[in-house]
């Protein structure tokens, strides 16, 4: 399996650029109600273990260092397996102020890091309910193994709704706070990149369909005093 600890640190590399414009934007409190942010940073432990046909089976701890340069409050970072024991997709959710996990789009942080582009980052669209909710999902390499592919998806939230918007900036700037959430998973030997994709598409629909759910429950709660 891919280990995330790579992500964590490849996001914390390329955070290092955003200090400046991350001042301006503290200064002038763009991001707005700090309370909302707590409440939300305060319950993604709460963030569903199960949906679904998958379920959480382990957590990881995201490096502190990370946390530091990309400022977010809190995150998750955890293994979950399909019921039949065999498919899995390992997950991400970060929770902050837009600026700094907005201002550059995880894929900027593979590339920079090496990792070989296999396909062109291409849009996930996946309706729930008649509700739309899109992610961008990319093919890569292992650094010294470019036979071994991944895909990982992405996306942002500040509502109901995941949307991987052109113009993040523009789209969360205003936010409170936002989520940021990477899905990954192996492109096994024996399978083609098509499989894979199908793979992450049921995990991302599974979790989109529970998400609405959790979102409303938090952001109809008190923070925590």
């Amino acid at each position: 399996m891919v280990k995330l600890l790579n992500i964590a640190v490849i996001v914390a590399a390329v955070a290092i650029t955003a200090g400046s414009s991350l001042l301006v934007e503290r200064v002038y409190q763009r991001w707005g109600n700090a309370e909302d942010l707590v409440i939300h940073a305060d319950a993604l432990n709460q963030f569903p273990m199960k949906f679904g046909e998958w379920e959480c089976l382990g957590e990881q701890e995201v490096p502190e260092y990370t946390r530091n340069l990309l400022k977010y409050k809190t995150a998750i970072w955890r293994d979950y397996q399909k019921q039949d024991g065999v498919e899995s997709v390992q997950f991400m959710a970060l929770v902050g102020t837009p600026g700094p996990l907005v201002r550059h789009p995880p894929e900027v942080c593979y590339d920079q890091q090496g990792y070989p582009l296999i396909v062109e980052p291409k849009t996930i669209s996946i309706d729930v309910a008649g509700v739309e909710h899109t992610f961008k999902a990319t093919t890569y390499g292992m650094r010294g193994a470019p036979d071994d592919h991944f895909i990982v998806a992405t996306s942002w939230s500040d509502c109901t709704t995941f949307e991987r918007s052109a113009i993040p900036r523009a789209r969360y700037g205003g936010s409170p706070f936002v989520y940021a959430v990477q899905a990954l998973t192996k492109i096994n030997h024996k399978e083609t990149e098509q499989d894979a994709m199908a793979r992450l598409k049921n995990f991302l629909t599974s979790m989109a369909t529970d998400y609405p759910a959790y979102f409303d429950k938090i952001d109809n709660a008190e923070p925590n005093q």
